[in-house]
């Protein structure tokens, strides 16, 4: 997999997927994860994945795994390979930054609000992904 465009139609055909991009590093992401048993019914009320990519070096595998074991962070997780890191450059600047793509492979939002946000995030993704 070479770009994350690629990732989510090759791993989530047909079903609509969160992302949460975060790295071990990142104080704020780490933060978000407060928050991760409401997101978490609602995503599965909802019949959303969710899929946690971190930017961590390769040299960070331990340390990423265990933050994601820590916080009881359930769904998919994958760490950027350098090349899809290198892809996520123009459009990720800053994180923690979240992106929603629908069933069908496509970006719909490419930066949602955060899961501390609550119910702005639960309606947001409504929303986009037609929901009631």
């Amino acid at each position: 997999v070479r770009t994350l465009a690629g990732l989510v139609r090759q791993q989530f055909h047909g079903r609509p997927v969160l992302i949460d991009f975060w790295a071990s590093w990142c104080g704020p992401c780490i933060a978000e994860f407060r928050h991760e048993e409401s997101l978490h019914n609602f995503l599965s009320k909802n019949e959303i994945e969710v899929l946690y990519v971190s930017i961590d070096q390769p040299g960070f595998r331990e340390k990423w795994a265990a933050l994601a074991v820590k916080n009881n962070l359930r769904g998919y997780h994958y760490l950027a390979s350098p090349a899809v890191q290198e892809s996520l450059k123009p459009v990720i600047p800053y994180i923690p930054r979240y992106m929603l793509f629908d069933r069908n492979g496509t970006l719909v939002e490419a930066s949602t609000y955060h899961p501390s946000d609550g119910d702005k995030l639960y309606q947001q993704l409504r929303e986009r992904l037609g929901l009631r």
